[in-house]
Formats: C-alpha cells, structure tokens, sequence
C-alpha cells in the first residue's frame, strides 16, 4: 500500500470510530453516607457526531446513562435501591428530589433485596408484566393486594416481555410519576421499564422529562438504557 493510500485508510477509520461522550462523574448519597463522583475520561458510543456534541455520559458509583450534556446529576441509594438523577437545574445537594415537578431524568435501579423494593417490583410486574405476576410475587415474597392493569391514560410499547416503554399524559398520575420522583405537571413523561431476573428479582426504571428544545434526544437516551442497562 503506497504511503497516501495508507494516510487515507487511517483517516476513514478514524472518521467511521464511534465518537466519544464527555464523562461526568457524579456525587451519590446514601442513607447514611456521601461517596465521592468516580472519574474517567470518555464513554464511547454509536452515535451521530451531532448527537454526540449534545450528549454526555453521567456516572455515580452504582450506575450511569446517556443524557444532556451540561445538566447537574446526583447519585442515590435508598430502601428500596440505587439510582442517579438528573436536571437542568443545580442539584443542591439533594439527594432524594421528592416531588420533583420540572425536567429532569430518574434512572432508578429497584432491587427485591427488601421488602419496599420487593414490593414495588411486584406493583410494576402487575401493572406493565402480567406474564410474570406469579413467579415474581413468589421470589419476592409479596403479601399484599396489588393493582391489575396498566394505568388508564398510560401509553405503553413492548420491545420484548421484559422492555416497556411508557408515556404518562400531562396532569395525571401513571407509570412516569408513581415509580420515580417525579410528580404531574403541564408535560408527559417518558420512559422504559425493564424486568431483570428469571424470576424477576430486578427492575430498572428510567424516566424523563425534557425541555422542547431537547426533544429530539428522548429516543436516543431510553435506547442507551435498554441497550447498556445502566452500566459504561
């Protein structure tokens, strides 16, 4: 190969690697105790470089997504698991965001380890995955009525029996707001809802509320999810 075919071979592998997301380490709280953000370089995905530009990949101890280049993030864990959450807005060293009524982005990992988050696997198994309904509530050991059915106004997508994705209408309580921090206002929320287990012992919600003008990256950040479930 002659030396300017050689310089042009490289620069198209170059041109074709997937581009590489900025990395932001974030802050977690736990119920008892702070840990530091973790720390890298980049994340690399299969992206278009113009996506790229306005994304980047935001990481706590436990878990990390795809979302908005420049929002603040805070990591959690609680009784019932782990997550990060995400926002536009400074976080402010909360750590939990109860009630949470502006953009945002909640990527909850809920664990059947106790019994808050064995209980809520079981309601969401009820709600979005019937098929599992009985293997779930025997593994988690759930002794309770739960609601049957998906929410009224909710519009859901299988991607397989154990993938959903969920849109919550304004102004009304559904899977986008009862299964993260957020609560109703004037704009849907959106999300996916992925069983992990056999029988489910995991579920891993993500939800999100975006500003119109960052619409265009909504599919782009619940693909990443069901793609890498959280993990770099």
């Amino acid at each position: 190969m002659s030396t300017i075919a050689l310089i042009v071979a490289i620069s198209s592998r170059g041109q074709n690697a997937p581009p590489s997301l900025p990395f932001v380490g974030c802050i977690s709280y736990g119920q008892a105790e702070k840990v530091e953000a973790p720390k890298a370089v980049s994340v690399k995905r299969s992206l278009s470089r113009h996506d790229a530009g306005r994304l980047a990949y935001y990481k706590s101890a436990e878990i990390g997504l795809v979302a908005p280049m420049g929002w603040s993030c805070e990591g959690y864990s609680d009784s019932s698991g782990w997550g990060i959450f995400l926002s536009p807005e400074p976080t402010k060293g909360e750590p939990r965001w109860p009630n949470f009524k502006g953009s945002a982005i909640d990527l909850h990992h809920i664990s059947g380890e106790n019994g808050y988050g064995s209980f809520q696997i079981a309601e969401a198994v009820s709600r979005v995955f019937p098929p599992f309904l009985t293997s779930a509530v025997r593994r988690l050991a759930v002794d309770a009525d739960l609601p049957r059915g998906p929410y009224p106004t909710d519009r859901l997508r299988y991607r397989s029996s154990r993938v959903v994705e969920f849109e919550t209408p304004p102004q009304i309580v559904g899977f986008g707001n009862d299964f993260s921090r957020f609560v109703p206002n004037d704009k849907p929320t959106f999300g996916v809802a992925i069983l992990i287990g056999n029988p489910p012992e995991h579920l891993l919600v993500l939800t999100v509320r975006l500003p119109k003008e960052l619409q265009s990256l909504l599919p782009l950040i619940i693909k990443d999810i069901e793609q890498h479930r959280g993990e770099n």
